[in-house]
């Protein structure tokens, strides 16, 4: 089985950190993996998104033209990503920063205040990992191996982050 998982929105939420989260997980697990980043020469604020391919076998092409996993949190990554989601995929927007928006036929889309609940956590940069546990926790993932495990192991974690376990629950 293959997944293909897309975080985008603004820089500063922590999109790149979460992806490869997710990447180094499904390493961990012993699955393919391809961790693509795109990001614009912003420090913060500016457009951000890393897709992640996970699969049991050898992946062919990083291309992406569809994924069946999205955490959207920003209204132009939504405007830009939300139609990519194919049917059958979920698709997790941020509720403060997302206007509602029709939903492609078969996505199940999921508003949760993913920003509002990293300020709570004390750290906007945890904004897309809010998001992945309402994505995992929407895919019947929330007991997926290893993504603890791989927070602590990620290269881009280290004593100015905030551990994701002790992050809010967003479901």
């Amino acid at each position: 089985m293959t997944h293909a998982t897309v975080f985008a929105g603004f820089g500063g939420q922590g999109l790149l950190f979460t992806a490869e989260v997710v990447a180094q997980a499904a390493m961990d697990a012993g699955r393919f993996v391809l961790w693509i980043p795109a990001y614009g020469p912003e420090m913060r604020g500016g457009t951000a998104s890393c897709t992640v391919i996970d699969s049991d076998a050898a992946i062919g092409s990083p291309v992406v033209d569809r994924v069946d996993r999205a955490v959207l949190l920003s209204a132009p990554a939504a405007a830009k990503y939300l139609p990519r989601v194919e049917a059958g995929g979920i698709a997790i927007l941020d509720a403060r920063l997302v206007p509602e928006m029709p939903a492609p036929d078969g996505v199940r889309v999921i508003r949760v205040a993913c920003s509002t609940l990293a300020q709570v956590g004390g750290d906007e940069r945890m904004t897309s990992v809010v998001g992945l546990g309402a994505l995992m926790a929407a895919a019947g993932d929330d007991g997926e191996p290893g993504i603890a495990d791989a927070d602590r192991k990620s290269t881009r974690l280290n004593s100015s982050h905030t551990d994701i376990s002790r992050m809010p629950s967003s479901a």
